[in-house]
C-alpha cells in the first residue's frame, strides 16, 4: 500500500528540530519511495518562522533541507473556495481553527491526500479529512 500524504507545518518544524518521531516518519517514507506533498501555505509558515528567528541565516539551511523531495501544491481558486467553506462551517459550529489550517486541509481534500500532522485535534474537526500523525 502506497501512502500519499500532505505534510503539515508541524511535521516540517519537527523535522527542522530533528524530532525523533518526525525523522522516523521521513526515513520510512523515503525508504519506500512514497511521494510527499506540502502546501504552499506551509512553505509560507516555515519561512515566516525562520524570518522571525533570532538567527535567521542559521535557520535558512534547515529550511532548504526540510522541503527536499516534497512537491509543493499551490493555493488556487478551488483550494481557496473550499478553505472558505471549511472555515465558515467550523465558525458556524463554534469550533474554528486557524485559516492557514483550513487552506492546508482544503489543499489535501482537493488533491485527495491525507494530512500528516502533530495538530490532530484541529484537523479532526474537518469532516471527511483523513488525518494521520507520527
Amino acid at each position: 500500500m502506497v501512502v500519499v500524504t500532505l505534510v503539515d507545518t508541524t511535521l516540517l518544524v519537527d523535522l527542522m528540530r530533528a524530532d525523533a518521531g518526525a525523522v522516523r516518519w521521513l526515513d520510512a517514507h523515503e525508504a519506500k519511495g512514497w511521494p510527499r506533498f506540502v502546501s504552499a501555505v506551509s512553505v509560507m509558515e516555515v519561512h515566516r518562522g525562520m524570518s522571525a528567528a533570532r538567527r535567521p541565516l542559521q535557520q535558512a539551511g534547515l529550511t532548504r533541507n526540510v522541503f527536499r523531495g516534497m512537491a509543493v501544491l499551490p493555493v488556487d481558486t478551488t483550494v481557496a473556495t473550499l478553505a472558505g467553506q471549511i472555515d465558515g462551517a467550523l465558525r458556524r459550529a463554534g469550533t474554528p481553527i486557524q485559516p492557514e489550517d483550513c487552506l492546508i486541509a482544503a489543499t489535501a481534500e482537493v488533491h485527495d491526500l491525507s494530512v500528516t500532522t502533530r495538530n490532530v485535534r484541529d484537523f479532526e474537526k474537518i469532516q471527511g479529512l483523513q488525518v494521520q500523525t507520527y
